[in-house]
């Protein structure tokens, strides 16, 4: 384990923030939608709607905040077939490119597992949230971590002000 890897969340802004926690919101919309296999017959939609997914067998996260972010999405209008939950999209990629299910995940979850054999489809109406990165107050943090928050915040910064001009 890397000294203070543990401290440190990539989080969506839905979360509630209290004062155990330093934080930084950025600029970031994130899409969400769903992750299928190319050979799924919702691969070639440029979107998908909530009734899309009814027969559509689910992995859903196990995050209780995210599941009622998508519940209000879908309005009570269309009960999901919820296969299983996970916690990191990598972990259910085997049964996705074997087109065993489709993951409800944000778009950058695709992006970081750089498949081939799959593809994200952006949920229409669209749902978006933005990202917060938030560690522990009062904790001790190391160099490596603390010098990659200083290089967000420097960079927020510099962003801000060229859309401030």
């Amino acid at each position: 384990c890397i000294r203070g890897a543990e401290i440190i969340a990539r989080v969506g802004d839905d979360i509630k923030l209290d004062s155990k926690y330093n934080h930084l919101r950025i600029p970031l919309q994130e899409k969400w939608g769903i992750i299928v296999s190319k050979t799924n017959s919702l691969a070639h939609k440029p979107y998908v709607k909530k009734e899309d997914l009814k027969e559509l067998p689910l992995f859903l996260t196990n995050r209780e905040i995210v599941q009622s972010e998508i519940s209000n999405w879908l309005k009570g209008d269309v009960s999901l077939h919820s296969m299983f939950s996970y916690n990191f999209a990598s972990a259910i990629l085997p049964f996705i490119q074997d087109d065993q299910g489709a993951a409800i995940t944000v778009e950058g979850a695709y992006q970081v597992l750089n498949q081939k054999n799959i593809c994200f489809i952006p949920f229409y109406p669209e749902l978006s949230t933005n990202t917060v990165f938030i560690w522990k107050k009062y904790t001790r943090l190391s160099p490596v971590i603390d010098r990659f928050i200083k290089k967000v915040q420097e960079y927020l910064e510099k962003s801000r002000s060229l859309y401030e001009k």
